[in-house]
């Protein structure tokens, strides 16, 4: 009984998700720290700009998968028609995943919960933050999952001993305990969590270290390339880790590192808004995995030539990108821009692009190969409009805006001031050109950010 109520909970979350939070929140699946970092620290560093995590902080509408896969493909040109006078073709690439509705494949999980309680905490409400994001994230998790807490601050503690989480009381009567207080070893804090998890390993089970932190570690091992390796050393044992970062002053670098090298998502909170996104994302990836080993290869035919790859860290050989994607969990979508020189379009008269995508079914326990190719052909018009697809459209501009960010805070971290605000304004012109009634949330949340940097410029300016 206890079993189908978890179900039924489990369900109704996802439900409610489906329902209410597709246009307000990041897809399941998806780390989307650097837009939360952005959105409430003002300009940032460059690379802590992450272009891909602001592409895909939304859902896009990509068809779901049939009832016999279990991701999606989706592939499509802006304008797959070329006047003799376009410069360029806008190609995206992009994948979904279904909803869980069967949980009987997934295994119990074995999470470590591993908090921060240092002094640093207790600015900007962090603990508080933090206590009710963690109470929510319990009642995501079923009876017979497995739980251990770790907190930390000069020294670390295991305040919950590893067992079944059961009905929650135990876990939530230590995380309402939590004081801040002292300082932070953040590598100490990570170990004795590592070293709990590592004695209760199950290889059959998702083995997970959450760990939650402002990042700014200063007692204990304060080297970061050491903290990096002291965690990869457990992520080869079988033993992943999330990261999840509280406050203004988040070592954003150091959590990201952790968790792409472990696997994980890398998550923020910055307002009330990011406590709902993170855990609810946090829990689908451990509660509904779609698949693992994940990469995609997209190769340019002939007429075409790449110009500009909008985020992510492809491998470039002559006319083919190859991706090493992060795992993919339920409700998730992602997409991938990229953008072509075709002024050569009209000696070729066609030209086509194909792609492999490939992955292991956690369902069925298999890989899977899919192939898809896509033709754009030559107009004997002059000028073709490169975005009739609205979609291509609105996920361009945001790789724009995300682009033209990053590049902006290249030119402050130089000391080109007036070069940082040129890129911002040249930016802000040509999407106001583009929709000059704009009205999409999830453009006007991006260009917000590009907005404040530019209030945020003229007031340096002025000193």
């Amino acid at each position: 009984m206890k079993h189908l109520k978890t179900r039924i909970k489990v369900l109704c979350f996802i439900v409610f998700q489906t329902i209410f939070l597709t246009n307000i929140f990041a897809q399941g699946g998806f780390s989307s720290a650097s837009l939360s970092v952005n959105r409430s620290n003002g300009i940032t560093p460059s690379e802590q700009v992450i272009v891909e995590e602001f592409m895909n902080y939304h859902t896009h509408k990509i068809a779901m998968p049939k009832a016999n896969e279990a991701v999606a493909v989706d592939l499509r040109w802006g304008n797959n028609l070329v006047g003799k006078n376009n410069e360029f073709a806008i190609l995206q690439v992009g994948f979904a995943t279904g909803f869980v509705d069967d949980f009987s494949h997934i295994p119990h999980l074995n999470l470590c919960l591993v908090i921060d309680k240092s002094g640093s905490m207790s600015h900007d409400q962090r603990m508080v933050k933090l206590k009710v994001a963690l109470s929510k994230f319990v009642e995501y998790l079923r009876p017979q999952d497995n739980i251990c807490i770790v907190a930390y601050d000069s020294k670390a503690t295991l305040v919950l001993p590893f067992d079944k989480i059961g009905d929650g009381n135990n876990a939530n009567q230590v995380i309402t305990s939590l004081s801040p207080g002292g300082s932070t070893n953040l590598n100490a804090g990570m170990m004795l969590g590592y070293e709990e998890l590592y004695k209760n390993y199950d290889e059959n089970s998702t083995n997970r270290l959450i760990l939650l932190t402002d990042g700014l570690t200063n007692t204990g091992e304060i080297n970061i390339e050491n903290i990096i390796k002291n965690s990869l050393g457990y992520n080869k044992k079988g033993i992943d880790i999330s990261t999840i970062g509280v406050g203004h002053s988040v070592n954003f670098d150091l959590l990201r590192q952790l968790a792409k090298a472990g696997r994980g998502l890398n998550h923020f909170i910055g307002n009330s808004e990011d406590i709902e996104k993170v855990f609810k994302d946090e829990a689908e990836s451990l509660l509904s995995p779609i698949a693992r080993n994940v990469s995609l290869e997209i190769i340019s035919g002939s007429g075409i030539k790449m110009q500009e790859v909008y985020g992510y860290s492809p491998i470039i050989n002559k006319n083919k990108l190859s991706f090493k994607l992060d795992n993919m969990n339920s409700g998730l979508t992602q997409v991938f821009i990229i953008k072509y020189n075709v002024s050569d379009m009209q000696q070729h008269k066609n030209a086509e692009v194909n792609i492999v995508f490939k992955y292991y079914d956690i369902k069925l326990k298999e890989e899977k190969t899919i192939k898809r190719a896509i033709k754009i052909t030559a107009s004997k018009k002059q000028n073709t409009n490169p975005f009739i697809d609205s979609e291509v459209k609105k996920n361009y501009t945001i790789a724009y805006i995300a682009t033209s960010i990053k590049q902006m805070a290249f030119a402050y971290e130089s000391n080109k001031n007036s070069d940082a605000k040129l890129i911002l304004d040249n930016c802000i012109n040509l999407v106001e050109k583009y929709y000059p009634n704009l009205e999409d949330k999830d453009i006007i949340r991006v260009l917000d950010i590009a907005k404040e940097n530019v209030v945020l410029l003229n007031k340096i300016a002025v000193r």
